[in-house]
């Protein structure tokens, strides 16, 4: 009988033994299962460089000296402006990296006048660093800065956003009498270029 006994309790405590292993793989293969898991995205944005000018599709500019009013032995009317058109930009810069518009004329003007230019300062719908615009210049088939350090931005769309650009021809009043009856067309070239 005392084998017996030894024995029903060997195999009870082999028994027992034995389920506390099955719990404890059970409550391990349990606490290595998660409810969480991830995986890596990768997120770019793009740089980008993005002018017109507006109003868009009829951005052509006409100025004309008037002679309405005029009367024998005064001088023509010495300037003549025009505010019509405005600049519209989209910028997404590099980090630590800014942006210019630059300005150049391809053509040649009538003698003895010349053209300046000028943009007011940023106005509009959009965000961002829009930069500062520089002081009027007088146009030449060099590119010159008008807006500087601008950063990632957008302007708004159409007329009312961005920079309103302001034309103003003049006759050049030591150079009269090389005034013409003549017509002449020149092209203004705005530029969005990266800050050296």
């Amino acid at each position: 009988m005392k084998t017996t006994i030894n024995t029903d309790r060997k195999q009870y405590l082999i028994i027992r033994l034995a389920i506390i292993l099955v719990f404890s793989c059970f409550s391990v293969l349990l606490n290595a299962q998660s409810n969480k898991d991830s995986h890596s995205l990768g997120l770019s944005i793009p740089e980008i460089a993005l002018l017109d000018i507006e109003p868009s599709g009829g951005n052509s500019v006409t100025m004309a000296f008037p002679f309405n009013g005029i009367d024998a032995g005064q001088s023509i009317i010495q300037s003549v402006d025009n505010s019509d058109s405005w600049i519209n930009i989209t910028s997404i810069v590099q980090a630590t990296k800014t942006r210019k518009v630059t300005v150049e004329m391809n053509g040649d003007l009538p003698d003895g006048t010349f053209l300046k230019v000028s943009a007011k300062d940023y106005s509009g719908k959009g965000e961002g660093t829009h930069g500062q615009v520089i002081s009027q210049i007088i146009l030449s088939n060099e590119p010159q800065d008008l807006i500087a350090n601008i950063g990632s931005c957008y302007t708004g769309n159409g007329i009312g956003n961005g920079y309103n650009l302001h034309y103003s021809w003049q006759q050049n009043s030591i150079q009269y009498n090389q005034l013409k009856d003549q017509t002449s067309y020149v092209s203004v070239i705005y530029t969005l270029v990266q800050n050296e």
